[in-house]
């Protein structure tokens, strides 16, 4: 698995190109042991370092109003970027001020689940 660290300075353009490279990619968010999001497809992630909170880094996932979830990681101070030989699989790691780290990790998305977001989209947004 190939690695490295993006600086700060980076942040914004970096998840800027990574979003629209990875929109839909299939993300799991994992807080220290907490699972927080599961197998959802990446909507975006962007990061302020201008706004009320210096250095927020916010990651969305889920289509669906039933499991859309955004996080936000205040006074982010280090991310790490990982993707697989293959670049199938990726990861960010994302270190707080206050030790904390999120592992944003992500896949391609298989041919049957793109089928099925897709019909589910034609059919009004049902789910199974």
């Amino acid at each position: 698995m190939q690695e490295r660290e993006i600086p700060a300075s980076r942040w914004r353009d970096f998840f800027d190109f990574f979003s629209t490279q990875h929109k839909d990619w299939i993300t799991t968010i994992e807080i220290g042991e907490r699972v927080e999001a599961r197998e959802l497809p990446l909507v975006g992630v962007s990061a302020d370092s201008k706004g009320s909170e210096p250095n927020a880094i916010e990651i969305e996932v889920g289509r669906d109003p039933s499991d859309h979830l955004t996080h936000i990681i205040d006074e982010a101070e280090r991310v790490t970027f990982r993707q697989s030989d293959d670049e199938a699989q990726l990861e960010l790691e994302i270190k707080s001020a206050d030790g904390e780290k999120t592992a944003v990790r992500l896949r391609r998305a298989t041919r049957a689940e793109i089928q099925g977001r897709a019909a589910r989209e034609r059919s009004g947004g049902a789910t199974g």
